[in-house]
């Protein structure tokens, strides 16, 4: 029989390869919460439900902050076109406009 300390032990590993696995590969244009789930031999509803309960937040907004975050600090460098840093980011400008209420090129001026 498990105990709760070598539950949670477990759980605290999967969900750090799980983390690490997504800040590894979410910049990739191909990259999929479906792909991530495929990886670690879980259903996407499970996979979904674990990173929320012990994160609580769901997979799509920390991978889009991930992405984003990566997408501001390459503003910040004026010698990288848009297409250079969608191209680095995954996808980029219609959703950091979402996210940002700005374009990219709205929020380079600001730096």
């Amino acid at each position: 029989v498990e105990t709760n300390k070598e539950t949670e032990k477990q759980d605290s590993d999967i969900l750090d390869e799980l983390k690490h696995y997504i800040e590894s590969n979410c910049f990739r244009c191909d990259f999929s919460i479906q792909e991530t789930a495929e990886y670690f031999h879980m259903l996407l509803p499970n996979l979904s439900q674990f990173f929320k309960e012990k994160t609580g937040r769901n997979i799509l907004d920390y991978t889009t902050q991930l992405r984003m975050q990566k997408a501001k600090n390459l503003l910040a460098d004026p010698n990288l076109t848009l297409k250079d840093i969608s191209q680095q980011v995954g996808y980029f400008i219609r959703r950091f406009k979402q996210i940002q209420k700005m374009t990219p090129g709205d929020y380079r001026k600001t730096l």
